[in-house]
C-alpha cells in the first residue's frame, strides 16, 4: 500500500518531494522519484511494502525500453494468474510481485487491463512517447485519488494534504459541497472540500494530454448492469456457490509477505471473514474495540466468535481520553470534513492492530452486496403504507408517530426521519433514501451555508428509475455511503498508521453474485443477509448471528452529556463559530438542538463541530 503524487508544470522538483513525504504515513518504508525533464512531468511514490518486500518493486516503475513509468498504489490479488497470461505472450518478469504485472498488463492490454485486475488500485502511467498520463481507480473507489488542473499545470495525489502543500493550488472552501457534508456526513465524489480539487470517480479513468491542459474521462466500470439479471436456483445451489466465492474472496485477501490480521467486531460480516478463512489459516490475528457502555459495545460479541475459532485476540476499551485524542487526529487523517463519528474507533483500531500485523481485512460491503442496513426492511415496507399513512407523519405527534410506526414493525431509522418531517414526502426510492440517510433538512442548510438545494446534484439521480426497491437502495449506498463515507474512512484511518486495510466484500466474482440475488434470498422477516446467515449457521450459534444490528457506532449522546460536553462548548460557542465567515452564526445558534435526547441530534451537533473545527 502507498501514497502517489505528480505534477506536470505544477512545481519544481522540491515541490513534488514535499508533496510525497506529506504521505509517508502512507508508506514509511520507501520514496521515490521519477523526472521526465523533457516535458517537466515529475511522479512521487512512498512504499509500504507488502508483497515483495525488497528494493525491486520498489516505485516509481519504469518499462525496461524508458518508455513507461508507473505509481500505483494498491494491491492486485490475481497477479500471479496474469503473469502466468502474460508470459504465454511472451513477456518476462524480474520481480515477485504485482507492480510489474500491473506494468506489463497495462502496456499489454491498454485500459483493458483494469478489467482483469481483481483488486484496489489507484494508478498512474506516464507514457513518454505518447506524452499523455494516464489515471485510474479501482470498482469500488477503495483507494483514494484526487486531482486539480488549471491551465497548463496538473497535479494528483493521494491525499488532499499532499495537494494542499503545493503553493500554486488555491484552497478555497466550495460552500456547494459544504452543504452536501451538512446533509450526509460526507462530501461524495467526485467534489472535495475545495473548489477546483476534484476526486477520481469509482470505476473511472482519464487521461491527461497538451501538457496538462486537456482532461477526459471514461468509466471503466459501472455496477448497475450486474443487477439487471436476476439468479433462480435453489437454495441449496445458492448456498454452495456463497461459500466457493467467499473462499476464493478470502483467500485472496490472504496473500502478503508480511503478518496479516483481521478487526473483527462480532457482527455478521467479520464474523463470516473469520469463520470462513480459519477453515484453512491458523491462529488468526484480530482485533476489536469495545465501550464500556454495553448498548455498544460489541467486544463481548467479538470475543465468542474468537473463541469458537481460537484467533489470536486483541481488544481495546475506548475510554474518554482515547477520544479527544482522536478528535484532535481527525483533521489531519481526513483533510475536509468527514461527519462519521466511527471514524473514532476505526482510527483505534487501526492502533491496536498495527502493533501487530502490516495488513488487516475488513468487513466493508457485507451490508450494500447483502442487504444489510435497517434501511431496506424499512423501505419496503414504508412505500407499502397507504397514503394516510404517510401524510400522518407530517401532521401528527411525534410521539404518535412512534406508535404507530412501532405498530407497523418500521424500523429505527423511520425515527429519525419521522422527527424531521422528511419521510411524509417520501414516495419514491430516491427520496426515501434522502430522507433516511440525511442530518440537515434543505431549509436549514439554506439558512447556515445559503446553499440552495436545486444547485446541488447526486449520484442516485442517475440510478435507473425502475429498479426494484432493494435494488435501488444498494446501488445508491454502493455509489454514495461506501464509496464516500466508509471506505474514505477505513482507508484514512488505517494509512495514518501505515496499516493496509483490505475489503474481501468487495471482490469483484462477489459481487457479481449478490448483485443478481431476487430480495426473498435478502431479507426475510424484516431481517438482512438471510442467504449469508443461512451459510454461517454451519459454524456459528444461531443466536450470535441473529441479534440486533449494531454498526461500529458510539455512545455520542453519552459523551456530549458527560466528557465531551466542555468540547462542544468550546466549537460551537458564537465566537467560535463566527470566526467562520462562510457561517452564518445566528442561524446555526437557532437551529442546533439544545437537548442531546436523540442520535439525530447528537449527530446534527458532530457534524457542526467538524465542520466548525475543520
Amino acid at each position: 500500500m502507498c501514497g502517489i503524487v505528480g505534477i506536470w508544470n505544477a512545481g519544481l522538483e522540491h515541490t513534488l518531494l514535499l508533496m510525497r513525504d506529506t504521505l509517508t504515513h502512507r508508506g514509511p518504508d520507501a520514496a521515490g522519484i521519477y523526472h521526465d525533464d523533457k516535458f517537466n512531468l515529475i511522479l512521487g511514490h512512498r512504499r509500504l511494502r507488502i508483497i515483495d518486500i525488497s528494493e525491486d518493486s520498489d516505485q516509481p516503475f519504469l518499462s525496461r525500453d524508458g518508455r513507461y513509468a508507473l505509481v500505483y498504489n494498491g494491491e492486485v490479488y490475481n497477479f500471479k494468474e496474469l503473469r502466468r497470461e502474460l508470459e504465454s505472450y511472451g513477456e518476462k518478469f524480474y520481480t515477485k510481485g504485482d507492480t510489474e504485472v500491473v506494468l506489463s498488463a497495462l502496456m499489454h492490454w491498454g485500459s483493458a487491463a483494469l478489467d482483469k485486475f481483481e483488486g484496489m488500485f489507484a494508478l498512474a502511467l506516464w507514457d513518454s512517447e505518447e506524452k499523455s498520463l494516464f489515471l485510474a481507480r479501482d470498482r469500488f473507489g477503495v483507494k483514494p485519488l484526487l486531482y486539480w488542473q488549471s491551465g497548463y499545470s496538473f497535479a494528483f495525489a493521494s491525499e488532499i494534504k499532499a495537494l494542499r502543500v503545493n503553493k500554486i493550488i488555491p484552497l478555497d472552501p466550495d460552500i456547494n459541497s459544504l452543504a452536501d457534508f451538512l446533509e450526509m456526513g460526507y462530501i461524495p465524489a467526485p467534489k472535495s472540500a475545495y473548489k477546483n480539487i476534484f476526486k477520481l470517480m469509482p470505476g473511472q479513468m482519464m487521461w491527461v494530454r497538451d501538457g496538462g491542459r486537456e482532461l477526459s474521462f471514461k468509466q471503466w466500470w459501472e455496477p448497475t448492469q450486474y443487477f439487471l439479471k436476476k439468479t433462480d436456483v435453489s437454495e441449496t445451489e445458492l448456498l454452495e456457490e456463497l461459500h466457493d466465492r467467499l473462499t476464493t474472496a478470502f483467500d485472496r485477501r490472504m496473500i502478503a509477505d508480511v503478518p496479516v490480521g483481521v478487526f473483527l467486531s462480532g457482527g455478521v460480516d467479520s464474523s463470516a471473514v473469520v469463520a470462513i478463512l480459519s477453515q484453512h489459516h491458523n491462529q488468526i490475528n484480530t482485533f476489536t474495540i469495545g465501550f464500556p457502555e454495553r448498548d455498544f459495545d460489541e467486544a463481548r460479541y467479538a470475543q465468542r466468535i474468537s473463541n469458537i475459532f481460537g484467533t489470536n485476540h486483541t481488544e481495546l476499551y475506548c475510554e474518554p481520553n482515547d477520544v479527544r485524542t482522536a478528535i484532535e487526529e481527525i483533521f489531519n487523517t481526513f483533510d475536509e470534513p468527514f461527519g462519521d463519528p466511527s471514524s473514532i474507533p476505526t482510527m483505534l483500531v487501526s492502533k491496536l492492530a498495527r502493533e501487530k500485523v502490516t495488513v488487516s481485512l475488513s468487513a466493508e460491503g457485507g451490508d450494500e452486496l447483502f442487504a444489510g442496513y435497517s434501511r431496506y426492511p424499512l423501505a419496503l415496507r414504508w412505500l407499502k403504507q397507504p397514503g394516510f399513512m404517510r401524510k400522518a407523519v407530517s401532521i401528527l405527534p411525534e410521539g404518535l408517530i412512534s406508535k404507530l410506526l412501532a405498530i407497523k414493525g418500521i424500523p429505527d431509522p423511520c425515527t429519525k426521519a419521522a422527527k424531521t418531517r422528511w419521510l411524509s414526502n417520501a414516495k419514491s426510492p430516491s427520496s426515501l433514501y434522502r430522507a433516511i440517510t440525511r442530518y440537515y433538512s434543505d431549509d436549514e442548510i439554506e439558512r447556515i451555508l445559503g446553499v440552495k438545494t436545486e444547485k446541488r446534484k447526486y449520484q442516485i439521480s442517475d440510478l435507473p428509475s425502475d429498479l426494484p426497491v432493494i435494488d435501488f437502495l444498494r446501488l445508491a449506498d454502493i455509489n454514495m455511503y461506501l464509496s464516500n463515507d466508509i471506505l474514505v474512512k477505513t482507508d484514512r484511518a488505517s494509512m495514518s498508521v501505515s496499516l493496509e486495510s483490505r475489503e474481501p466484500f468487495l471482490d469483484n466474482g462477489l459481487f457479481k453474485f449478490a448483485a443478481n440475488l431476487p430480495d426473498k434470498w435478502l431479507i426475510r422477516n424484516g431481517m438482512g443477509k438471510y442467504l449469508l446467515r443461512k451459510l454461517l449457521q454451519r459454524y456459528i450459534p444461531e443466536e450470535l448471528l441473529n441479534r440486533p444490528k449494531m454498526g461500529f457506532g458510539v455512545p455520542l449522546i453519552k459523551w456530549f452529556a458527560e466528557d465531551l460536553s466542555g468540547l462542544v462548548n468550546e466549537v460551537l460557542n458564537p465566537d467560535s463559530l463566527r470566526e467562520v465567515e462562510f457561517l452564518n452564526c445566528n442561524e446555526i445558534l437557532k437551529i442546533l438542538p439544545e437537548k442531546f435526547d436523540s442520535k439525530l441530534a447528537a449527530n446534527k451537533v458532530w457534524l457542526m463541530m467538524m465542520l466548525v473545527k475543520w
